[in-house]
């Protein structure tokens, strides 16, 4: 556990660092479902009309924030009170890269590999954007705590780690009832590691908490939606099968949605997978389970992902995915030339691709294609140039291209795919530029201080720029503590 002061001060700067970091892009609005989440910690505590399609560990996380906006309400601090619930989206985001943290410092006995691996999972994998879109990052953590304590439990024997660890899974079933699946994991490390007949005990009252976990996600559900499976979700809408060759396509190959487009640094794991293996076999074989298993569960369906920024639900698995690339730090000395040149061309255009996901609300970017009759899935997940990442870049070289006077750039693009001949036409449509005034709106990074709309138009620039100096001020402090670590 964190028992060094060194390590304390290293988890507390690391957390300061990820929270004000994420502050830089912080756009003070709720996106995917994460206001009705919000609003039923209130209702909760407050009264009123419980309806979240989150289960009920995310509605309580929720609960501390939704004090500070009933106290923020009540006081008159209006722009306060519209921070307090986007803000604890940020706020468990910036706790995920510190249990990584604490995961690799374990496993790799290197703090400066683990620091490594942590800054990377903040900047250059959806954990960054989704730290604003929220959704899937209260289940991300509680997941990544269950296998950090798994691999204490490896690490130390302690039979107590495996029951924490089934707790932490619990929690995780108490938001996403499908976290269940990484159970198998579990038990296929147990088998494994031939500890199943060793703790006996422990992994009775894990798979006991686990139950609880369940039967507590079913009661919620009955008590709030009057049912105990589906809980607000219509089930034959979500599970409609269609084929696993094509959700596999998409998750790991279309131009549109594959894992590697939207966190291209995941490449630089790869090298390192054997490496793990030989290492730690029985943990490497539960890494890899967890992420195939998730996979496998979630591409046959036709809705195998959605129109939120890149594969969505594939968010979960991305923290296990990074993992090897720690066995792949230790052996930069050694690495040639062009080799170190071609690992920092893409950790800088994975880092890239989180910023463009984090200066647009992904709302813009449907909208945007709404306005044209494009927004239909399949073209969002198969043609590259309607690619979320092409379009938000589009979005960022427009504003650039007005704050530096010159004529916007016109966006084109064709229907059609290398990868898959789903249309046979190609034209070029105008989005921006030409002879129509583009729409500052849209290009406009939606950062609450760069924001033209109510409430946060009317703050004053002073305190706009006071936020800055503060947020910079914390990157400033924490980082240089991280730096002297990993130094």
């Amino acid at each position: 556990m964190i028992t060094t002061s060194k390590t304390r001060s290293t988890v507390i700067s690391l957390f300061a660092f990820s929270f004000f970091f994420l502050m830089i892009f912080f756009r003070g609005r709720f996106e995917g479902y994460e206001k009705e989440t919000f609003f039923a910690a209130r209702a909760l505590l407050f009264g009123g009309n419980i309806d979240a399609r989150i289960g009920a560990i995310g509605v309580f996380l929720s609960i501390p924030f939704a004090l500070l906006y009933e106290a923020a309400n009540r006081l008159g601090f209006e722009t306060i009170r519209d921070f307090m619930g986007p803000i604890s989206v940020v706020f468990y985001s910036a706790l995920i890269p510190v249990v990584f943290y604490v995961l690799n410092d374990l496993l790799f006995e290197n703090r400066r590999i683990a620091i490594i691996q942590s800054i990377l999972l903040l900047t250059g994998t959806m954990i960054f954007p989704y730290s604003f879109i929220g959704m899937e990052h209260e289940v991300t953590l509680l997941l990544i705590v269950s296998y950090c304590f798994l691999v204490y439990y490896h690490k130390k024997s302690n039979a107590k780690f495996l029951i924490l660890c089934g707790i932490a899974l619990a929690g995780a079933v108490l938001i996403k009832s499908y976290s269940i699946l990484f159970a198998l994991p579990i038990a296929l490390y147990l088998v494994n590691s031939r500890r199943i007949i060793k703790d006996k005990k422990a992994i009775t009252l894990c798979a006991l908490t686990l139950c609880v976990g369940i039967g507590a996600h079913f009661l919620w559900n009955y008590a709030i939606f009057g049912n105990f499976l589906r809980g607000r979700y219509n089930l034959s809408w979500e599970f409609q099968y269609d084929s696993i060759v094509a959700g596999l396509h998409g998750f790991l190959f279309s131009a549109g949605k594959s894992i590697f487009l939207f966190n291209p640094v995941l490449v630089l794991a790869i090298p390192g997978i054997l490496t793990f293996w030989k290492k730690e076999r029985a943990l490497c074989s539960s890494a890899i389970a967890g992420i195939f298993i998730f996979i496998l569960f979630q591409a046959p369906f036709r809705f195998w992902t959605d129109e939120i920024w890149g594969p969505r639900k594939l968010l979960l698995i991305v923290p296990l995915a990074l993992i090897p690339a720690g066995y792949v730090w230790r052996e930069i000395p050694k690495m040639r030339l062009w080799i170190k040149i071609a690992n920092a061309g893409i950790i800088l255009a994975s880092i890239f691709v989180q910023i463009l996901g984090s200066l647009y609300s992904t709302g813009k970017y449907l909208f945007y294609l709404r306005e044209i009759k494009l927004d239909a899935l399949p073209l969002m997940q198969y043609m590259p140039s309607l690619s979320q990442v092409n379009v938000h870049w589009f979005f960022l070289k427009a504003y650039l291209y007005h704050l530096m006077g010159f004529t916007l750039p016109v966006f084109t693009y064709k229907i059609e795919s290398w990868m898959r001949a789903l249309f046979t036409n190609g034209r070029d449509v105008v989005l921006i530029g030409g002879e129509i005034t583009p729409k500052e709106i849209f290009y406009t990074p939606d950062l609450w201080y760069l924001s033209k709309q109510i409430p946060y138009m009317w703050v004053s620039v002073e305190y706009k720029i006071l936020y800055l100096v503060i947020i910079f001020i914390g990157i400033a402090i924490s980082g240089k503590t991280l730096y002297e670590r990993v130094r």
